[in-house]
């Protein structure tokens, strides 16, 4: 599959949360299509020997979430949550192998940007005082020069594309959400509920997307 026919590029924060809200199908749905992902997010031919500092984004996610399971006593509530949420994370390997990621690799001008998004000195031509994380800067050096849009919860990300040319949208996924719940997909009360789920696994956002359902 190639990357033309992908219309948004994801970062780690976002496909995280729908995974581990078991709610992937629905990002799928509401992008309408195969989503970018850059391989320091998400590397399926990473070296399982490879050192976790070493490791994509998602696939650290995946070892975090083994560690606490292991820590956790047998049998406990941690235990319990700690292996569902990393068998959730696992379910980016079905996505790819059914071609619903693409992995997307940066070209020259994309690590140049990268470069200096992730620098002390570099970061502040965009506006921000501290560097982006490489998984965000990545989706953003991509996003800038393919013209696609970007999924990303993350100011800092969102204060860098405010000063750049960017042609795609910016999609958070509250904004997300509501697409869902008014283009038929889900309802208003689904959205709250995949919402609140992602909270309580901790996502920051605390505005629901709709208020005053009943």
């Amino acid at each position: 599959m190639s990357s033309e026919e992908i219309k948004i590029v994801i970062d780690t924060s976002v496909i995280r949360y729908f995974l581990l809200a078991g709610e992937e199908r629905l990002l799928l749905d509401c992008v309408g299509g195969p989503i970018g992902i850059p391989r320091v997010v998400f590397d399926p031919d990473e070296e399982t020997s490879l050192s976790e500092n070493f490791r994509s984004e998602i696939t650290r996610s995946i070892a975090y979430q083994d560690r606490k399971a292991k820590e956790a006593a047998e049998g406990s509530d941690l235990s319990a949550r700690s292996i569902q949420n990393s068998n959730r994370l696992r379910n980016i390997h079905t996505l790819y192998e059914d071609k619903h990621i693409v992995v997307l690799d940066l070209q020259e001008n994309e690590q140049s940007l990268l470069s200096s998004l992730t620098s002390d000195s570099g970061c502040r031509a965009f506006g921000l005082k501290f560097p982006l994380g490489i998984g965000e800067a990545a989706c953003l050096a991509i996003a800038h020069s393919r013209e696609l849009d970007i999924a990303t919860d993350d100011n800092d990300a969102i204060t860098a594309i405010q000063s750049l040319d960017m042609v795609g949208e910016v999609q958070r996924i509250r904004k997300l959400l509501i697409s869902a719940a008014t283009g038929g997909l889900i309802t208003e009360n689904k959205a709250n509920e995949v919402h609140k789920m992602m909270r309580d696994l901790g996502f920051w956002d605390s505005v629901a997307p709709f208020v005053d359902v009943p």
